[in-house]
């Protein structure tokens, strides 16, 4: 075997150029794959590392006499959403359950609205807040969810930056499932278990900095 010149992985570029030169297959059919095997790994490592960097923070808007909310692309779960009220103050909502909600503010349009106090998760896509907003607000959304999608045009993201290892792995893994190459993706799969199971280790540490749990 000769030994194959692999760039440091820095961005999707890189990324591309190192699976390329690791299973050693330039046909399109390959290249065509790359793409798809690339967006599988972030999903799995948005679903299986607990990291820090999968925590992100936007603004997400509200419109006013409207009680549900477009949550952003990529939202798995909340960690905390707060907006300003007409006073300046930024006030922390309460998650609850849709249906407490719907029992303590069963007004679904104009006829009553006022300071959001409670939010739900209304559907896969969207919150629903109590009472109704009055106005239309902006909330600061912390939120675990997937970084943006890397392409040709997102070069970077997270994943990246900071687990270019595992990133690399469970992509290595996609191809090797593509290429029916069922030895491969076992190793390639330990490798990434491996790597998965440091970035978690450190997200654990990360916590313990916070005082979390």
């Amino acid at each position: 075997h000769h030994l194959i010149a692999m760039p440091v992985i820095t961005s999707y570029s890189t990324l591309v150029s190192s699976v390329v030169a690791a299973m050693e297959d330039t046909s399109s059919e390959f290249r065509t794959y790359v793409p798809t095997a690339i967006d599988l790994a972030e999903q799995r490592l948005t679903r299986e590392v607990d990291k820090m960097g999968v925590n992100l923070n936007t603004i997400v808007s509200c419109a006013a006499n409207v009680r549900t909310m477009n949550k952003p692309d990529g939202y798995r779960f909340g960690h905390t959403l707060a907006f300003t009220n007409s006073a300046g103050l930024n006030i922390p909502l309460q998650k609850t359950t849709r249906s407490f909600i719907e029992d303590y503010w069963p007004y679904a349009n104009t006829s009553a609205s006022g300071n959001v106090v409670y939010y739900a998760d209304y559907n896969v896509s969207s919150f629903i807040l109590a009472p109704t907003p009055d106005a239309a607000y902006g909330f600061d959304l912390h939120y675990g969810g997937r970084p943006s999608r890397l392409d040709s045009g997102t070069t970077t993201n997270f994943f990246t930056g900071f687990m270019s290892d595992a990133l690399f792995y469970a992509t290595m893994g996609e191809m090797c499932a593509f290429a029916r190459s069922y030895t491969g993706q076992q190793f390639w799969d330990q490798k990434y278990l491996n790597a998965a199971l440091g970035i978690n280790n450190e997200g654990r540490r990360e916590r313990r900095d916070e005082a979390k749990k």
